[in-house]
């Protein structure tokens, strides 16, 4: 098993890279702008985990045409508002898929430091590198989804940066660590249960991680769910 691992961890990798790539090109050169700013970000994150999957994921759900107005029409250039979902008791898999997406991509972004950040200055706690490496992880994860979060929010909202940040919290802290209990369960599976030492210079840890990140995205999706049916999250 770990040496079929071995053997596809390096295309996997890979084509995330090249997959991110494209997608940066595809927004940013060919000017399939996202009517979300933040989104410009989030998808090409999500290609770096999602790999070929997460490449599909942009053209069935994200890619607009140029110029596109999108769901969230602009109100005078300027404001943007949200289009009601269509049926109160129904929420499309697509908004509350995006949601969970913009979550990961902040998680994406943090582990890619952390994890480097870890491997040149290690750091311990209760005795376990690998506990201190993801107690960084996580710090990052929420300062960075914080922002992802308040980007949005004050594209779709317009509060004042207080509110706008204090509601990013408690949106992000929810989303963000049902993201990361998926995340550190699988790698936790990948350590312990199968007693996998990958170092973090090789194909197979990022390999990993890719995984990681789909366990996560399961984990954060019924999450996501509930906070926007609570009209604690507006659907993206």
């Amino acid at each position: 098993m770990y040496n079929l691992i071995e053997l596809i961890a390096p295309y996997f990798v890979c084509f995330g890279i090249l997959s991110a790539a494209y997608i940066t090109w595809d927004i940013f050169v060919a000017k399939h702008t996202q009517p979300m700013r933040v989104m410009q970000i989030v998808w090409p994150l999500t290609a770096l985990w999602g790999s070929i999957f997460g490449l599909l994921a942009y053209f069935m759900l994200g890619r607009t045409t140029t110029n596109q107005q999108s769901p969230m029409q602009m109100d005078e250039g300027m404001e943007m508002k949200q289009t009601p979902i269509a049926a109160s008791n129904s929420i499309a898999f697509k908004s509350v898929a995006l949601s969970a997406l913009h979550c990961g991509a902040g998680c994406t972004l943090a582990d890619i430091i952390g994890e480097w950040l870890t491997f040149i200055v290690p750091v311990s706690f209760a005795g376990s590198y690998v506990w201190g490496g993801w107690g960084v992880d996580y710090l990052f994860a929420l300062a960075i989804g914080i922002l992802f979060q308040y980007a949005a929010i004050q594209q779709m909202e317009r509060l004042s940066p207080q509110k706008a940040f204090a509601k990013a919290f408690k949106v992000d802290f929810w989303s963000l660590t049902s993201w990361q209990v998926g995340m550190y369960g699988w790698m936790a599976i990948v350590i312990w249960v199968f007693d996998w030492e990958l170092a973090k210079t090789s194909w197979s840890f990022w390999f990993m991680m890719q995984v990681a990140m789909l366990c996560g995205f399961i984990t954060a999706f019924p999450t996501n769910y509930l906070l926007i049916r609570l009209g604690i999250k507006k659907a993206m």
